[in-house]
């Protein structure tokens, strides 16, 4: 059972255990592909955990949860040293889809918040949700001219 947490993805079909799949929270039929901010980090060439010499900070805040799920195609992370804040590539549509309908639902999260405003064709996008007392505030939107087409993610303890 300890190696439960590094399955990314399990496909349940009809000769499947069902004890397997109500311990796996995993399973889902049609979950994407994912992959985590730590793999994420590492195929951009960073080591999540490094510090400097002398330095309190790793090169990504401790605050940022290492194995918070990200579409496998995502590309464009940022993350903070300090602040538990990072972003990826993506649209609200895409946010929503992989986030609210596919790794909540799936991974037992429970969605404290969720906005969404469609207006004149812009679309902004917020959900808040938490597992485990670990939570998260991601928003994204397809307007601001600095931030499109970025899920952002802020990471807090509850």
């Amino acid at each position: 059972m300890s190696s439960l947490p590094n399955i990314t993805m399990i496909r349940c079909t009809a000769l499947s255990l069902p004890a397997i799949c109500f311990v796996a929270t995993a399973c889902a039929k049609d979950l994407p592909p994912m992959k985590t901010l730590a793999q994420m980090a590492h195929e951009n060439g960073v080591d999540p955990d490094y510090r400097d010499a002398g330095s309190k900070y790793t090169n990504m805040a401790q605050g940022i949860p290492r194995d918070f799920p990200v579409p496998a195609d995502s590309t464009d992370l940022h993350f903070s040293n300090v602040m538990p804040a990072a972003s990826i590539s993506g649209s609200p549509q895409q946010a929503k889809a992989f986030y609210e309908n596919g790794v909540f639902k799936t991974r037992t999260w429970t969605v404290q918040d969720r906005n969404e405003m469609v207006y004149n064709g812009k679309i902004e996008y917020s959900i808040v949700a938490c597992k485990l007392g670990q939570c998260v505030n991601l928003f994204s939107n397809n307007d601001d001219p600095h931030s499109k087409n970025t899920i952002k993610f802020l990471f807090f303890k509850k």
